[in-house]
């Protein structure tokens, strides 16, 4: 990553961590800077409060997914790049409207005026909050409820 780019993603960090509450994956445990930014094409962010703030193990695609933020590198050229800031809101891949996963993209410029993201995290964080594990589990493996 450039110095730019470096920055970009610690302008990121300072508002989710530093104005949100969020963290930094443990999935990045070793790719962090002396600040605790992280360091990697591939950062990414979760927001620890998802259900309730009851720590479940997630697996890939089978269970519930709490909420996070990623930026990563263009796959069409293999370069890092402030690439739109991804959300995936808290839920199950494939659940019913309720428990579903939402994907919202903001473009990396939305940190100027970040009053549009404010608005959908308010919202993504709220019902991250709400969500119940145990519905969430029994929506993904006994059939999309609702």
């Amino acid at each position: 990553m450039t110095d730019t780019d470096r920055d970009l993603v610690g302008e990121l960090h300072r508002y989710l961590v530093g104005q949100r509450g969020w963290i930094v994956s443990p999935l990045l445990d070793n790719e962090i800077d002396d600040d605790g930014v992280p360091d990697t094409a591939e950062p990414i962010w979760d927001y620890p409060q998802s259900y309730r703030a009851v720590e479940i193990h997630e697996i890939a695609e089978a269970g519930p997914q709490i909420l996070d933020a990623v930026t990563d590198i263009d796959e069409s050229t293999w370069d890092w790049a402030p690439k739109p800031i991804k959300f995936n809101t808290a839920g199950n891949v494939r659940g019913c409207e309720k428990h579903d996963i939402i994907q919202r993209f903001f473009p990396m410029s939305a940190l100027d005026d970040p009053t549009e993201m404010s608005a959908f995290l308010d919202e993504a964080e709220a019902h991250a909050r709400e969500l119940d594990p145990r519905e969430l589990i029994e929506c993904r493996f006994f059939g999309p409820c609702g």
